[in-house]
């Protein structure tokens, strides 16, 4: 039994603890219900219904939400595959990361898996996706063909990928550099950049919805290419023959110079020894034509992207270069723009064998 004097001094302690724990749970309760509200305003405005429509999101679909923030799109995507689905919650920021597990385990949402990606790599298991959703977070990918090859990879056979990201009208024709400081990208240069990653242009709606207050939002719609390019396979004095460079995926001097910056790259010189003797970009290895069919089996597994690039104005070297190693399961090549000739023009830095 409590003495009197215990109870005297208890009791307080005990409403004042009590009254402590109503108010942090009254708190908890407001954030909660504050949270929501929001995310009501919010799923209206950015379509969420149509975006899960375009990734043919249903019960018992295993689906990835890759940058996955704060978790609206994971808590809906979690409720809309059910039991039975599965969803897989992206981010590289390790203070998203444990506020993200902590809404995941508040709701419940016992067929959510978080996980950790890297900058070039989501860490998905492979060919498990039904869909793939990035919001308003490719622009921050710095290397997104890298990213673009994982997902890719995790993507089931007509999987589908959902991109969704905002544009100005005024910045649709400036740089990426210009667009990715201001948060947007246009339309035009995810669609390069998927192309090149092996994907197809499944569908476009632009634009599409009006969020964040960055003018209007496009939604594309991407699926693993069924196949590469038409390559006839002949050989012409020891060389692959491609029938149309003009269908190779190209990168721009500007895009290139900054993965090469980055150290992001493979480049392949494709031009003959005594041009890349006089002349060629830091870093690049010989790779003449008829040396490709060596290189195949390396370049599959690159984990950066590769760029081929020859003498302007024949382009089409390199353009039939990137075919030949898409045909032969190389994904992530790309050709360069402007060549080597446009590189040196530009005042960046050449090596010369000597």
């Amino acid at each position: 039994m409590i003495g009197v004097q215990w109870r005297k001094t208890l009791l307080p302690g005990l409403i004042l603890t009590a009254m402590a724990q109503a108010g942090g749970q009254a708190a908890v309760v407001q954030r909660a219900d504050n949270l929501r509200a929001r995310e009501a305003t919010r799923e209206k405005a950015q379509r969420v219904g149509d975006i899960f429509a375009a990734m043919g999101v249903q019960p018992g679909a295993v689906v990835a939400d890759i940058g996955a923030g704060q978790g609206f799109f994971t808590v809906r995507l979690s409720r809309a595959v059910g039991d039975s689905g599965r969803v897989y919650a992206v981010d590289v920021s390790a203070g998203v990361l444990q506020s993200l597990r902590r809404r995941v385990a508040e709701e419940a949402l016992t067929n959510v898996e978080v996980i950790e990606g890297a900058a070039s790599n989501p860490r998905l298991p492979e060919g498990t996706l039904d869909a793939a959703l990035i919001v308003n977070a490719y622009h921050e990918m710095h290397e997104h063909q890298s990213m673009l090859a994982g997902i890719r990879k995790a993507l089931k056979p007509g999987g589908r990928l959902v991109i969704v990201e905002p544009i100005s009208p005024s910045r649709r024709d400036a740089t990426r550099e210009a667009q990715t400081r201001q948060h947007e990208i246009s339309p035009e240069l995810v669609q390069r950049d998927a192309r090149a990653a092996g994907y197809a242009i499944a569908g476009l709606e632009d634009p599409f919805s009006n969020h964040h207050g960055h003018g209007a939002e496009y939604l594309l719609v991407l699926t693993p290419a069924s196949a590469a390019p038409p390559v006839e396979e002949d050989t012409h004095e020891g060389e692959p023959v491609m029938e149309d460079a003009a269908a190779a995926p190209r990168i721009t001097a500007d895009d290139f110079a900054a993965l090469h910056r980055q150290g992001q790259v493979i480049v392949l010189d494709v031009r003959d020894e005594a041009s890349f003797s006089r002349g060629h970009v830091p870093g690049a290895k010989l790779a003449p034509m008829s040396a490709l069919r060596d290189l195949v089996d390396e370049l599959r597994t690159a984990p950066v992207p590769i760029v081929t690039y020859c003498s302007c104005p024949a382009e089409e070297t390199s353009g039939r270069a990137a075919l030949y190693l898409m045909k032969h399961g190389v994904s992530n090549v790309r050709a360069l723009v402007g060549g080597y000739e446009g590189w040196e023009a530009a005042g960046n830095r050449v090596d010369r064998r000597r």
